[in-house]
Protein backbone atom coordinates (compact mmCIF):
# COMPACT_ATOMS: atom_id res chain seq x y z
CA UNK A 1 0.00 0.00 0.00
CA UNK A 2 2.89 2.37 0.84
CA UNK A 3 4.82 1.93 -2.75
CA UNK A 4 1.77 1.60 -4.57
CA UNK A 5 2.10 -1.55 -5.52
CA UNK A 6 -1.62 -3.02 -4.24
CA UNK A 7 -4.57 -0.56 -4.23
CA UNK A 8 -6.36 -2.74 -2.13
CA UNK A 9 -6.17 -4.60 0.84
CA UNK A 10 -8.19 -6.79 3.19
CA UNK A 11 -5.91 -8.65 6.48
CA UNK A 12 -6.13 -9.54 9.68
CA UNK A 13 -4.64 -7.45 12.48
CA UNK A 14 -5.26 -5.65 15.74
CA UNK A 15 -4.80 -1.93 17.00
CA UNK A 16 -1.37 -1.75 15.58
CA UNK A 17 -1.95 -3.09 12.02
CA UNK A 18 -4.86 -0.66 12.04
CA UNK A 19 -2.99 2.10 13.04
CA UNK A 20 -0.02 1.67 10.17
CA UNK A 21 -2.39 1.33 7.18
CA UNK A 22 -4.23 4.89 8.33
CA UNK A 23 -0.53 6.76 8.67
CA UNK A 24 -0.09 5.95 5.03
CA UNK A 25 -0.96 9.12 2.95
CA UNK A 26 -4.19 9.19 1.34
CA UNK A 27 -5.18 5.43 2.51
CA UNK A 28 -8.43 4.77 3.79
CA UNK A 29 -9.06 2.12 6.30
CA UNK A 30 -12.03 0.51 7.91
CA UNK A 31 -12.84 -2.88 10.24
CA UNK A 32 -15.59 -4.31 8.81
CA UNK A 33 -16.72 -8.03 10.08
CA UNK A 34 -16.35 -11.35 8.20
CA UNK A 35 -19.14 -13.88 8.10
CA UNK A 36 -17.92 -16.52 10.87
CA UNK A 37 -18.02 -16.63 14.28
CA UNK A 38 -15.51 -18.92 16.32
CA UNK A 39 -17.60 -21.16 19.00
CA UNK A 40 -16.47 -24.13 21.28
CA UNK A 41 -18.55 -27.37 21.21
CA UNK A 42 -19.40 -29.83 23.33
CA UNK A 43 -19.81 -33.40 22.49
CA UNK A 44 -22.90 -34.00 24.93
CA UNK A 45 -22.89 -37.74 23.29
CA UNK A 46 -20.03 -38.60 24.90
CA UNK A 47 -20.53 -40.34 28.14
CA UNK A 48 -18.51 -38.06 30.69
CA UNK A 49 -20.45 -35.19 29.17
CA UNK A 50 -24.04 -36.48 28.75
CA UNK A 51 -24.60 -34.41 31.94
CA UNK A 52 -26.09 -30.90 31.55
CA UNK A 53 -24.44 -29.57 34.83
CA UNK A 54 -21.06 -31.25 33.71
CA UNK A 55 -21.74 -29.57 30.38
CA UNK A 56 -22.77 -25.97 32.01
CA UNK A 57 -19.71 -26.37 34.95
CA UNK A 58 -17.35 -26.83 32.40
CA UNK A 59 -17.66 -23.85 29.90
CA UNK A 60 -18.33 -21.99 33.00
CA UNK A 61 -14.98 -22.37 33.72
CA UNK A 62 -13.67 -20.39 30.44
CA UNK A 63 -13.12 -16.98 30.16
CA UNK A 64 -14.84 -15.70 27.55
CA UNK A 65 -13.40 -12.14 27.55
CA UNK A 66 -9.94 -13.77 26.99
CA UNK A 67 -10.68 -16.33 24.48
CA UNK A 68 -11.91 -14.07 22.21
CA UNK A 69 -9.50 -11.50 22.80
CA UNK A 70 -6.87 -14.36 22.12
CA UNK A 71 -8.90 -15.12 19.08
CA UNK A 72 -8.82 -11.93 17.72
CA UNK A 73 -5.06 -10.87 18.75
CA UNK A 74 -5.84 -7.72 20.78
CA UNK A 75 -8.53 -7.28 22.94
CA UNK A 76 -9.39 -3.27 21.16
CA UNK A 77 -10.42 -5.71 18.36
CA UNK A 78 -12.92 -7.91 19.92
CA UNK A 79 -16.19 -8.45 18.69
CA UNK A 80 -17.84 -10.61 21.13
CA UNK A 81 -20.69 -13.11 20.18
CA UNK A 82 -22.96 -13.82 22.94
CA UNK A 83 -26.01 -15.32 21.03
CA UNK A 84 -27.03 -18.64 20.00
CA UNK A 85 -28.07 -17.72 16.56
CA UNK A 86 -28.14 -14.41 15.25
CA UNK A 87 -24.12 -13.35 14.84
CA UNK A 88 -23.40 -9.26 15.85
CA UNK A 89 -23.68 -8.64 12.35
CA UNK A 90 -27.18 -9.90 12.05
CA UNK A 91 -29.79 -7.65 12.16
CA UNK A 92 -32.40 -7.32 15.52
CA UNK A 93 -28.58 -8.92 17.16
CA UNK A 94 -28.55 -8.89 20.98
CA UNK A 95 -26.84 -10.55 23.21
CA UNK A 96 -28.51 -13.18 25.17
CA UNK A 97 -25.85 -15.04 27.01
CA UNK A 98 -26.71 -15.62 30.56
CA UNK A 99 -24.73 -14.44 33.38
CA UNK A 100 -20.58 -15.23 33.66
CA UNK A 101 -20.71 -17.68 36.30
CA UNK A 102 -18.04 -18.11 38.82
CA UNK A 103 -15.82 -20.71 39.18
CA UNK A 104 -16.68 -21.54 42.53
CA UNK A 105 -20.31 -22.13 40.98
CA UNK A 106 -18.82 -24.20 38.41
CA UNK A 107 -16.76 -26.33 40.41
CA UNK A 108 -19.89 -26.92 42.48
CA UNK A 109 -22.29 -28.17 39.85
CA UNK A 110 -19.22 -30.50 39.13
CA UNK A 111 -19.27 -31.61 42.66
CA UNK A 112 -22.66 -32.21 42.85
CA UNK A 113 -22.49 -34.11 39.93
CA UNK A 114 -20.62 -36.97 41.65
CA UNK A 115 -16.56 -35.08 41.26
CA UNK A 116 -14.29 -34.86 44.16
CA UNK A 117 -12.89 -31.69 43.68
CA UNK A 118 -9.20 -31.03 45.54
CA UNK A 119 -8.56 -27.38 45.59
CA UNK A 120 -4.60 -25.90 44.26
CA UNK A 121 -2.60 -25.81 47.34
CA UNK A 122 1.20 -24.54 48.29
CA UNK A 123 3.48 -27.29 49.39
CA UNK A 124 4.64 -25.79 52.76
CA UNK A 125 8.56 -26.99 53.70
CA UNK A 126 9.16 -27.87 57.22
CA UNK A 127 12.20 -25.37 58.00
CA UNK A 128 15.55 -27.76 58.66
CA UNK A 129 16.37 -28.19 62.28
CA UNK A 130 19.52 -27.35 64.12
CA UNK A 131 22.60 -28.50 62.25
CA UNK A 132 21.06 -30.19 59.59
CA UNK A 133 22.74 -29.54 55.89
CA UNK A 134 19.53 -29.42 54.07
CA UNK A 135 19.73 -26.42 51.97
CA UNK A 136 16.96 -23.85 52.90
CA UNK A 137 14.38 -23.40 49.75
CA UNK A 138 14.28 -19.64 49.03
CA UNK A 139 12.00 -19.86 45.98
CA UNK A 140 7.71 -19.47 45.77
CA UNK A 141 6.13 -22.54 47.12
CA UNK A 142 5.72 -25.28 45.09
CA UNK A 143 2.05 -25.21 44.06
CA UNK A 144 -0.07 -28.60 43.58
CA UNK A 145 -2.50 -28.22 41.33
CA UNK A 146 -6.05 -29.25 41.86
CA UNK A 147 -7.78 -32.21 40.57
CA UNK A 148 -11.91 -32.75 39.44
CA UNK A 149 -12.33 -36.73 39.45
CA UNK A 150 -14.67 -39.34 39.93
CA UNK A 151 -14.16 -42.69 41.39
CA UNK A 152 -10.69 -42.32 40.95
CA UNK A 153 -10.37 -41.24 37.63
CA UNK A 154 -9.38 -37.30 36.62
CA UNK A 155 -12.16 -35.74 34.46
CA UNK A 156 -10.02 -35.66 31.13
CA UNK A 157 -11.19 -33.28 27.79
CA UNK A 158 -10.04 -33.83 24.35
CA UNK A 159 -10.46 -30.61 22.43
CA UNK A 160 -10.24 -31.12 18.75
CA UNK A 161 -9.18 -27.95 16.28
CA UNK A 162 -8.00 -27.90 12.70
CA UNK A 163 -4.27 -27.68 12.47
CA UNK A 164 -4.38 -25.55 9.85
CA UNK A 165 -5.77 -22.96 11.59
CA UNK A 166 -4.01 -21.24 14.38
CA UNK A 167 -5.98 -18.96 15.90
CA UNK A 168 -8.53 -21.77 16.62
CA UNK A 169 -5.34 -23.57 18.45
CA UNK A 170 -4.48 -20.68 20.05
CA UNK A 171 -7.92 -20.10 21.51
CA UNK A 172 -7.92 -24.33 22.07
CA UNK A 173 -4.90 -24.10 24.01
CA UNK A 174 -6.11 -21.31 26.11
CA UNK A 175 -9.46 -23.08 26.98
CA UNK A 176 -7.13 -26.33 27.85
CA UNK A 177 -4.88 -23.71 30.53
CA UNK A 178 -7.99 -22.61 31.75
CA UNK A 179 -9.29 -26.06 32.87
CA UNK A 180 -6.09 -27.64 34.00
CA UNK A 181 -5.58 -24.49 36.17
CA UNK A 182 -8.85 -26.14 37.72
CA UNK A 183 -7.88 -29.43 37.78
CA UNK A 184 -9.55 -31.00 34.73
CA UNK A 185 -6.88 -33.17 32.14
CA UNK A 186 -7.46 -31.05 28.88
CA UNK A 187 -5.54 -31.23 25.80
CA UNK A 188 -5.45 -30.15 22.46
CA UNK A 189 -5.85 -32.57 19.45
CA UNK A 190 -4.90 -30.65 15.95
CA UNK A 191 -5.97 -32.48 13.11
CA UNK A 192 -6.34 -32.15 9.12
CA UNK A 193 -9.79 -30.74 8.84
CA UNK A 194 -10.89 -33.93 7.23
CA UNK A 195 -9.92 -35.88 9.52
CA UNK A 196 -10.97 -33.49 12.55
CA UNK A 197 -14.69 -33.35 10.98
CA UNK A 198 -14.95 -36.94 10.17
CA UNK A 199 -12.65 -39.51 11.83
CA UNK A 200 -12.76 -38.25 14.96
CA UNK A 201 -16.24 -37.19 15.21
CA UNK A 202 -17.06 -40.68 14.38
CA UNK A 203 -14.53 -42.83 16.79
CA UNK A 204 -14.79 -40.29 19.49
CA UNK A 205 -12.03 -39.64 19.54
CA UNK A 206 -12.52 -35.94 20.24
CA UNK A 207 -14.86 -34.07 23.24
CA UNK A 208 -15.45 -30.97 22.22
CA UNK A 209 -13.95 -28.77 19.15
CA UNK A 210 -12.94 -25.32 18.92
CA UNK A 211 -13.28 -23.71 15.12
CA UNK A 212 -14.97 -21.54 12.87
CA UNK A 213 -18.87 -21.63 11.81
CA UNK A 214 -20.82 -19.08 8.91
CA UNK A 215 -22.57 -16.32 10.03
CA UNK A 216 -25.21 -14.58 8.38
CA UNK A 217 -27.36 -16.10 5.32
CA UNK A 218 -31.02 -17.51 6.18
CA UNK A 219 -31.15 -17.72 10.00
CA UNK A 220 -33.67 -20.27 9.52
CA UNK A 221 -31.46 -23.23 7.79
CA UNK A 222 -28.72 -22.07 10.53
CA UNK A 223 -30.72 -22.87 12.85
CA UNK A 224 -31.62 -26.38 11.94
CA UNK A 225 -27.89 -27.27 10.51
CA UNK A 226 -26.42 -26.30 14.03
CA UNK A 227 -29.44 -28.02 16.41
CA UNK A 228 -31.86 -29.59 14.27
CA UNK A 229 -33.01 -33.75 15.43
CA UNK A 230 -33.84 -35.44 11.56
CA UNK A 231 -29.95 -37.23 11.00
CA UNK A 232 -29.54 -39.50 7.49
CA UNK A 233 -30.24 -42.70 8.46
CA UNK A 234 -27.88 -45.23 7.22
CA UNK A 235 -28.97 -47.91 5.16
CA UNK A 236 -27.11 -51.54 5.22
CA UNK A 237 -26.38 -52.48 1.09
CA UNK A 238 -27.00 -56.05 0.37
CA UNK A 239 -23.59 -57.35 -1.18
CA UNK A 240 -23.54 -57.93 -5.17
CA UNK A 241 -24.61 -61.55 -5.75
CA UNK A 242 -22.00 -63.89 -7.20
CA UNK A 243 -23.44 -65.04 -10.32
CA UNK A 244 -24.37 -68.22 -10.11
CA UNK A 245 -23.16 -71.68 -11.89
CA UNK A 246 -26.19 -72.92 -14.48
CA UNK A 247 -26.25 -76.05 -15.29
CA UNK A 248 -25.90 -76.67 -19.18
CA UNK A 249 -29.46 -76.88 -20.37
CA UNK A 250 -30.87 -75.65 -17.19
CA UNK A 251 -32.96 -72.25 -17.40
CA UNK A 252 -31.45 -69.89 -14.97
CA UNK A 253 -34.22 -68.36 -11.89
CA UNK A 254 -34.15 -65.24 -11.23
CA UNK A 255 -34.67 -64.54 -7.32
CA UNK A 256 -37.06 -61.70 -6.43
CA UNK A 257 -35.17 -58.46 -5.05
CA UNK A 258 -33.75 -57.75 -1.54
CA UNK A 259 -35.37 -55.11 0.13
CA UNK A 260 -33.33 -53.99 3.56
CA UNK A 261 -35.77 -51.62 5.44
CA UNK A 262 -34.42 -48.27 6.69
CA UNK A 263 -34.84 -48.42 10.83
CA UNK A 264 -36.48 -45.45 11.67
CA UNK A 265 -35.51 -44.39 15.15
CA UNK A 266 -38.30 -44.11 17.22
CA UNK A 267 -39.40 -40.79 19.38
CA UNK A 268 -38.69 -40.38 23.09
CA UNK A 269 -40.91 -40.79 25.79
CA UNK A 270 -40.39 -37.80 27.33
CA UNK A 271 -41.52 -34.87 24.13
CA UNK A 272 -38.61 -32.69 25.87
CA UNK A 273 -35.84 -35.25 26.39
CA UNK A 274 -32.78 -34.42 24.73
CA UNK A 275 -31.86 -37.34 22.16
CA UNK A 276 -28.65 -38.57 20.07
CA UNK A 277 -28.89 -36.33 17.16
CA UNK A 278 -25.34 -37.85 14.65
CA UNK A 279 -26.14 -34.89 12.11
CA UNK A 280 -24.94 -32.03 14.01
CA UNK A 281 -21.56 -31.61 15.92
CA UNK A 282 -22.82 -31.37 19.56
CA UNK A 283 -23.88 -35.33 18.90
CA UNK A 284 -27.49 -34.30 20.60
CA UNK A 285 -30.71 -32.71 19.93
CA UNK A 286 -33.40 -31.10 21.31
CA UNK A 287 -37.02 -32.69 20.75
CA UNK A 288 -39.02 -29.17 22.41
CA UNK A 289 -38.10 -27.23 20.07
CA UNK A 290 -37.66 -29.11 16.31
CA UNK A 291 -41.23 -28.23 15.70
CA UNK A 292 -40.29 -24.66 15.95
CA UNK A 293 -37.10 -25.60 13.80
CA UNK A 294 -39.67 -26.65 11.04
CA UNK A 295 -42.20 -24.07 11.28
CA UNK A 296 -38.90 -21.88 10.86
CA UNK A 297 -37.65 -23.83 7.59
CA UNK A 298 -41.04 -23.94 6.22
CA UNK A 299 -42.01 -20.32 6.90
CA UNK A 300 -45.22 -21.15 9.13
CA UNK A 301 -43.28 -19.13 11.99
CA UNK A 302 -41.73 -16.02 11.92
CA UNK A 303 -37.76 -16.50 12.63
CA UNK A 304 -37.97 -13.80 15.04
CA UNK A 305 -40.50 -15.38 17.25
CA UNK A 306 -38.78 -18.90 16.91
CA UNK A 307 -35.35 -17.61 18.22
CA UNK A 308 -36.86 -15.93 21.17
CA UNK A 309 -38.90 -18.81 22.01
CA UNK A 310 -35.74 -21.29 21.66
CA UNK A 311 -33.16 -19.11 22.68
CA UNK A 312 -33.51 -19.73 26.48
CA UNK A 313 -33.31 -23.54 25.76
CA UNK A 314 -30.30 -23.98 23.39
CA UNK A 315 -28.23 -21.87 26.21
CA UNK A 316 -29.25 -24.56 28.89
CA UNK A 317 -28.71 -27.46 26.68
CA UNK A 318 -24.66 -26.33 27.36
CA UNK A 319 -23.60 -27.33 24.34
CA UNK A 320 -22.50 -24.62 21.89
CA UNK A 321 -20.37 -21.38 23.74
CA UNK A 322 -20.40 -18.47 20.90
CA UNK A 323 -16.97 -16.92 21.65
CA UNK A 324 -16.46 -14.10 18.52
CA UNK A 325 -17.09 -12.16 15.29
CA UNK A 326 -13.92 -12.34 12.97
CA UNK A 327 -12.96 -8.88 11.91
CA UNK A 328 -10.17 -7.80 9.34
CA UNK A 329 -8.45 -4.66 8.12
CA UNK A 330 -9.52 -2.99 4.86
CA UNK A 331 -7.76 0.03 3.21
CA UNK A 332 -7.60 1.36 -0.27
CA UNK A 333 -5.48 3.10 -2.00
CA UNK A 334 -5.92 6.72 -3.39
CA UNK A 335 -4.94 5.21 -7.33
CA UNK A 336 -8.66 3.23 -6.73
CA UNK A 337 -11.71 5.14 -7.04
CA UNK A 338 -15.57 3.93 -5.37
CA UNK A 339 -14.11 1.46 -3.27
CA UNK A 340 -16.96 0.78 -0.58
CA UNK A 341 -15.12 -0.08 2.39
CA UNK A 342 -18.36 -1.73 3.76
CA UNK A 343 -20.63 -3.69 2.45
CA UNK A 344 -23.02 -6.76 3.33
CA UNK A 345 -21.11 -9.58 5.42
CA UNK A 346 -20.98 -12.31 3.52
CA UNK A 347 -19.49 -10.45 0.23
CA UNK A 348 -17.81 -7.68 1.81
CA UNK A 349 -15.66 -4.99 0.03
CA UNK A 350 -16.15 -6.95 -3.26
CA UNK A 351 -19.54 -6.27 -3.77
CA UNK A 352 -19.27 -3.74 -5.72
CA UNK A 353 -15.89 -4.29 -7.40
CA UNK A 354 -17.56 -3.68 -10.96
CA UNK A 355 -17.57 -0.61 -10.17
CA UNK A 356 -13.63 0.18 -9.34
CA UNK A 357 -12.11 1.93 -11.31
CA UNK A 358 -8.29 2.45 -11.44
CA UNK A 359 -6.85 6.31 -11.76
CA UNK A 360 -3.06 5.79 -11.23
CA UNK A 361 -0.23 3.77 -11.61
Amino acid sequence: MRNGDTQVAQVHGGSAAFAQLSAIPDVRTARIVTPRVMQLTLRANVPKLADTQVRKAILGLLDIDLLAAVGAGSDNTVTLDQAQIRSPSDPGYVPTAPPAMTTTTALGLLAASGYEIDSNTSASTAPPGPGSTTPVSTGPPEVIRGRVSKDGKQLSLVIGVAANDPTSVAVANTAADQLRNVGIDATVLALDPVVLYRDALNDNRIDAIVGWHQAGGNLATLLASRYSCPALQATQVPPPASPAVTPTGATPTVAPDTVVPTPQPGPPADPGALVKAPSNLTGICDRSIQSNIDAALDGTKNINDVITAIEPRLWNMSTVLPILQDTTIVAAGPSVQNVSLSGAVPVGIVGDAGQWVKTGP
